[in-house]
């Protein structure tokens, strides 16, 4: 079956949403741990100061520390958030081609090459309503939106070719 990627800004958040639903712990523990350690830095500097019972350089020093601790937060719950619209830009010509899937491989074809993947390279895969996302590494996924597909019959296919080929798959509700 011969299909058509589109990709937009929407499907690479909500494919982001899907796999950050799955496998998105590791990146929540790195968005407070930061802040944490400076907070913790900045009550024991603070502290410190307060037992000499004159505010010098660390009082402030600590006070600084908080401040880094919420504009780190802020900026990397920005950045997750912006992270599909950075995605698209980084792609450039590439959010526009189309691919080929077979019972035993996926051909992609750019602009600039064609590429063949047996079934074999994906290690896992998680299957929604709308998108499925194919896994060749533990962060790496391909996206395939319901929408890349000229029927729903053949997005349906698509999804018994991959629960057929790929043992480890997810059935996300």
């Amino acid at each position: 079956m011969d299909i058509k990627v589109r990709l937009n800004e929407q499907i690479i958040n909500n494919s982001l949403k899907l796999h950050y639903h799955y496998f998105g712990a590791t990146h929540k523990k790195r968005l407070l741990l930061v802040p944490v350690i400076l907070v913790a830095v900045s009550v024991y500097l603070m502290y410190t100061e307060i037992q000499k019972s004159k505010l010098g350089t660390n009082f402030y020093l600590g006070i600084l520390y908080i401040i880094f601790a919420i504009a780190y937060y802020y900026y990397m719950l920005y950045r997750m958030k912006n992270l599909g619209k950075t995605l698209l830009k980084n792609l450039g010509e590439n959010i526009n081609f189309d691919m080929d899937i077979t019972e035993s491989s996926i051909t992609t074809k750019l602009a600039s090459s064609t590429t063949t993947t047996d079934w074999s390279a994906f290690k896992n895969a998680i299957i929604s309503n709308d998108i499925i996302l194919l896994y060749q590494q533990n962060n790496t996924f391909s996206m395939f939106e319901k929408s890349f597909f000229n029927s729903d019959a053949e997005f349906n296919s698509f999804k018994n070719i991959i629960t057929q080929n790929i043992p480890d798959t997810i059935q996300h509700s």
